[in-house]
């Protein structure tokens, strides 16, 4: 009767809790570097996501005022020179890290501003003409390419080619 007794008294034995201790142990810490991991995941694709935004606002906003504009003449591969609309001379450079406009008398860099937000760094902003030339018969039609470096050595290119709807009269 007493051995009956000690059975039903007896648990787990220190080497018992010891293994089920350490497998516990082990499942935390895999499940806290799973959840640290996406965090760092989501963090990069947050930053990916906010310049490439930025960027892509920075590109629309210039292919408005291009489909508006015309005289698209002086313009090099790192600087695009044409008047808007509102017959005002525009340029688009790459100063620094930032993409920026200038509308009138552009003189110095200081009177450019940048078009982009600070935290976005643009590496490489060119444009490509053709259709320019006004014996040619095509509307102007300027390519932009842009290079955004992004977090973890990912970089983002983006590309548009965007043509005047103004047709440039003959002289």
């Amino acid at each position: 009767m007493k051995d009956r007794k000690l059975k039903s008294l007896t648990g787990f034995t220190i080497i018992e809790l010891m293994v089920a201790t350490a497998l516990f142990l082990v499942l935390v810490a895999v499940a806290t570097g799973t959840f640290v991991q996406t965090l760092k995941i989501q963090r990069t694709i947050t930053e990916l996501a906010a310049a490439n935004d930025n960027a892509t606002q920075a590109v629309e906003q210039m292919s408005r005022e291009i489909r508006t504009g015309f005289n698209f003449v002086g313009s090099t591969n790192t600087i695009l020179k044409f008047v808007n609309y509102r017959s005002e001379q525009v340029n688009y450079k790459l100063i620094g890290n930032s993409i920026s406009r200038c509308a009138g008398s552009c003189q110095a860099d200081t009177d450019f501003l940048p078009i982009t937000a600070p935290e976005v760094k643009v590496e490489k902003l060119n444009f490509t003409t053709s259709g320019i030339d006004l014996t040619d018969n095509f509307p102007p039609r300027i390519t932009i390419t842009l290079s955004i470096p992004g977090p973890r050595g990912i970089k983002v290119n983006l590309q548009t080619t965007v043509s005047s709807r103004v047709i440039e009269p003959e002289f």
